[in-house]
């Protein structure tokens, strides 16, 4: 071999640095697990490392649901998917819950959520752990929406900071801005469904009258439809059931007293973006129409 030739390649190896190696996340190497929780159902789904869902099933409560039957259908869904899919405990990151109502997420604990029977100041995420034997993280529902959508976004948000509102069996809201979550303390807020829009009207599930929960709550919209309509679940709202005059007429009135509740928000908050989120996208917009046509007002 030509010595000269040998330092000139050296040379040229050292100026373009050494070769690229090529690396490939290894899907199995770590799991995690989340829980969306609701009154009435929970899903439980499983990831792996790269991300992609392995598992992903929703379990209905039982009627009576209370706190202590929450941990053990919780628990008994968990253990149960991490055996069909035979992982170990140590491949396990840990177990997110979101929940509705006010959350200490320091402690793991639910400060109240009046919907399931004896959820104040009950430890959640320390029960749930004692079971399953992986750490267990509590949030609130909304929050981890609103940090969701912050980050990666949505075909409607623009830069900036970002009010959410859950509209589902009760009205939940979560605000983002510079990289947190607006909190007190180790505490989450914005329990905005127990926000009064009428001292005379209906009693909320709190204790309190005319919150925003008696009037947009899931329940509450598939009662009064039901009186003009044959329905049974918000999810049957389509765009021939958004057409009927009755329907129309019930929910452009559920839209100005949203409108009333966003308008109250927008002042205290001042968003750079306000999301709707609710389990119909056809009935989210239809909300929007209704706010858009009064803020022009």
């Amino acid at each position: 071999v030509d010595s000269n030739q040998s330092d000139h390649e050296e040379v040229f190896q050292a100026a373009r640095g050494r070769r690229p190696l090529q690396y490939s996340l290894i899907s199995e190497a770590r799991y995690a697990a989340g829980v969306d929780l609701t009154p009435r159902y929970f899903v439980l789904v499983i990831v792996d490392f790269a991300g992609n869902i392995i598992y992903e099933n929703r379990v209905d409560f039982p009627a009576d649901v209370n706190a202590e039957c929450l941990v053990q259908e919780v628990s008994r869904e968990y253990l149960e998917a991490a055996r069909k899919k035979r992982i170990r405990k140590d491949k396990i990151l840990g177990l997110g819950i979101g929940i509705p109502g006010r959350v200490n997420t320091v402690s793991g604990i639910s400060m109240g959520y009046p919907r399931i029977p004896n959820m104040t100041d009950f430890p959640v995420a320390g029960r749930i752990s004692e079971k399953i034997k992986v750490p267990v993280y509590l949030h609130n529902n909304c929050s981890i929406i609103t940090k969701s959508a912050y980050h990666y976004g949505t075909d409607v948000t623009t830069p900036g900071s970002l009010l959410m509102l859950l509209l589902r069996f009760g009205i939940g809201g979560g605000f983002y801005s510079d990289e947190k979550h607006i909190e007190f303390g180790d505490k989450t807020i914005l329990e905005i469904g127990h926000m009064p829009v009428s001292l005379e009207g209906p009693v909320c599930s709190c204790g309190s009258r005319g919150c925003l929960d008696t009037y947009l709550g899931e329940d509450v919209i598939i009662k009064e439809l039901q009186e003009v309509i044959p329905i049974s679940s918000i999810k049957e709202i389509d765009a021939e059931v958004l057409d009927d005059v009755n329907v129309k007429k019930i929910l452009e009135e559920k839209g100005r007293i949203l409108y009333k509740a966003v308008r109250t928000l927008f002042q205290t908050f001042f968003p750079d973006n306000i999301l709707l989120v609710s389990r119909n996208s056809l009935l989210s917009q239809f909300y929007v129409n209704v706010i858009n046509r009064e803020l022009n007002k």
